[in-house]
């Protein structure tokens, strides 16, 4: 068989699948899903949702048929909950049968899914997916009926923000409140704000949360403290929900300082000047108080640039989500080999 006939099967093959899902049925399932992510986004951004559907029919990491990709699920913190996470909404079900009859108040936006889902599953539009092929981006993911709007999810995330970032620069809390909203949106992470946000790791045979502000015990008390007004750090209170707002609803650009084609690790790991400097001057102080012991070991006699080199090596991995995330763990994590444990310095 030559070229141009395995290209008219392939062809074929891919306007078959279309014709197999272009029903009546199925744009209700996709319609479903569009209506709860992204009802009230522009068409380009309801098509986007439902061209998500198709893509990951068509791609290797997830189930090959509509229902398998409608209905995935995902596993955290013991919960099993659906990557489409508008199908755990308990509202969902009652807004989307309430929005079919005629004249009803969402019934224009029932309409509006519904037409996106045609598109996506008959060909008739163009996929107009901007963030790769499985990964919406709502052009206004602040819309009046997305959850990014709820004073409760700006808290969640301000809570964070308050105690990663309480001092910085708004560009330095901007980009830790963007970690979040890009580990939401990142298949190496869970797609739910709250998961993202208490998601742990286990070190040494503890359990330590991923943003460890939220192990640190005085935090919530500061966080609690700070919101009521007049009190020392309420405009730092202040300043992290404001940022945590930019972040979910897009009202400023993610300051993450890597290009459109960035790794994993870039736009999930915040790293401001202003953050590294804490953390360079965490490591100053570690080190001096353990005989700058790492340091010392690894680079005695090197020139500067190859002991900050090493210093380095400890602050990217304490940003890393591969290794732990404190300064402790990072610089006393060990290995086992031959049966004999040995440090990574």
């Amino acid at each position: 068989m030559n070229i141009f006939s395995c290209l008219l099967v392939i062809l074929a093959t891919v306007h078959n699948i279309c014709a197999s899902v272009c029903n009546s049925s199925n744009k209700e399932k996709v319609g479903r899903i569009v209506f709860g992510e992204a009802s009230g986004e522009p068409a380009d951004a309801q098509l986007a949702v439902a061209f998500t559907i198709i893509n990951r029919m068509n791609h290797i990491s997830y189930p090959n048929t509509l229902n398998g990709v409608v209905y995935q699920t995902h596993t955290s913190g013991g919960r099993t909950r659906h990557l489409y996470k508008t199908l755990d909404n308990p509202d969902h079900d009652k807004r989307w049968e309430a929005a079919k009859p005629d004249k009803t108040e969402e019934h224009l936006a029932y309409e509006a899914a519904i037409t996106a889902a045609g598109h996506a599953l008959c060909d008739t539009g163009d996929n107009p997916m901007r963030c790769g092929p499985v990964t919406f981006c709502a052009l206004n993911p602040c819309s009046s009926t997305s959850s990014n709007s709820t004073s409760a999810n700006k808290e969640k995330v301000g809570r964070v923000v308050f105690g990663e970032a309480s001092g910085e620069s708004d560009n330095g809390k901007l980009e830790v409140a963007y970690t979040i909203v890009n580990r939401v949106n990142h298949a190496g992470f869970p797609n739910s704000l709250n998961a993202v946000v208490e998601q742990t790791y286990i070190s040494g045979g503890k359990t330590f949360h991923h943003y460890n502000t939220l192990d640190k015990p005085g935090h919530d008390n500061r966080w609690a403290a700070a919101k009521k007004p007049g009190a020392t750090e309420h405009a730092a209170y202040n300043s992290a929900i404001t940022q945590a707002g930019h972040a979910l609803c897009g009202t400023r650009s993610d300051p993450m300082t890597c290009g459109p084609g960035r790794s994993l690790d870039e736009i999930t790991t915040y790293h401001s000047i202003e953050i590294r400097g804490v953390l360079k001057r965490r490591i100053y102080i570690a080190y001096k108080e353990k005989d700058g012991r790492v340091v010392f070991g690894e680079a005695r006699g090197e020139p500067a640039n190859a002991q900050l080199e090493v210093a380095y090596t400890v602050v990217n991995r304490i940003s890393h989500p591969g290794f732990p995330n404190s300064l402790d763990a990072v610089a006393d994590q060990t290995y086992i080999s031959r049966g004999k444990p040995y440090h990574q310095y």
